[in-house]
């Protein structure tokens, strides 16, 4: 399993298309100033974008992500937060997506709504 952190890129901005959506611009912009970290996700048989920004000392946002397979790379996505003393926050749509999360011991804290 790599995690492999990479500049902004057009195959990236083709692979996050959906997850960033009307965001994308402020995700590239982030990423290019270093605000934020694009990593390329592979298995082999499974793979995709994660963009992260660290928000503070101590927790890590998942900006967005995109791609096969999250249920191999989100254990040790959090695996490596939790190393380096970090908690992780992220903002999830589908709900098959918060109960991914939740059985990976994070806990719902609210829904952000939109209108």
């Amino acid at each position: 399993m790599r995690f492999e952190r990479r500049p902004w890129s057009e195959a990236a901005e083709a692979g996050l298309r959906v997850a960033a959506g009307d965001d994308m611009a402020d995700i590239r912009r982030e990423v290019e100033a270093g605000i934020a970290h694009l990593y390329r996700l592979d298995s082999g048989d499974h793979g995709g974008w994660l963009v992260t920004r660290q928000d503070s000392p101590t927790e890590l946002c998942l900006v967005c992500g995109e791609g096969r397979g999250f249920r191999v790379f989100a254990p040790e996505i959090l695996r490596r937060a939790r190393e380096r003393g970090l908690t992780v926050r992220t903002h999830v749509q589908r709900r098959g997506m918060i109960r991914l999360w939740q059985r990976l011991g994070l806990q719902l804290d609210s829904y952000v709504l939109k209108g």
